[in-house]
């Protein structure tokens, strides 16, 4: 790959010659191979590789087969925007105890959640029922964002959200490693 780079750069110069072409001749002998040159060499990557990349909303998704079976990641593109400390400071996150866990009817993904939040009970309703059967998560402790607007979801309230890392399987819950005091302030 590294030789096509150099073939097409030296073509370049050639292909210049400042006595009989005028000045866009010039530029248009001088960028055109080169980007040529990138495009060959991106293809070559991806094929070389056996990556076939697809652009999704900000991801660029790589199939790749491997032994045989087909393998899929994705290589975020987004850049994120940084906010201020001051800004990280508005959002109140705290440790809470699942009291009760049941299925929202109706719904494969929904379950709601009753919690224990220091000395307050709260509901809160979240996307997790593929991956989490309720009766497993009684006396589990996770992280919330206390301070979330309430919102409706399926008609049931729901005062806060749950923290939880996204995987292929699904959300994966954030949880302390060891006991805390329910309500306690993560930092």
């Amino acid at each position: 790959m590294t030789a096509i780079f150099i073939i097409l750069f030296v073509m370049t110069f050639l292909l210049i010659d400042s006595r009989s072409h005028s000045a866009s001749d010039t530029l248009i002998a001088l960028f055109l191979p080169n980007g040529l040159a990138l495009l060959l060499g991106f293809l070559c990557i991806v094929y070389s590789t056996g990556e076939k990349p697809e652009w999704r909303r900000g991801c660029i998704v790589v199939q790749t087969m491997v032994s045989g079976e087909q393998k899929t990641a994705v290589k975020t593109t987004e850049v994120l925007k940084f906010i201020e400390f001051a800004d990280f400071q508005k959002i109140d996150l705290r440790v809470a105890k699942i009291v009760k866990a049941e299925r929202v009817p109706n719904s494969e993904k929904l379950i709601r959640l009753e919690l224990a939040l220091g000395n307050e009970q709260r509901q809160i309703v979240a996307g997790i029922g593929k991956n989490y059967e309720p009766d497993n998560l009684m006396n589990r402790e996770i992280i919330i964002v206390a301070n979330l607007v309430q919102r409706k979801l399926m008609g049931l309230e729901s005062n806060g959200m749950l923290l939880a890392a996204q995987s292929e399987q699904g959300p994966v819950l954030l949880m302390p490693e060891k006991s805390v005091v329910s309500g306690a302030k993560v930092s």
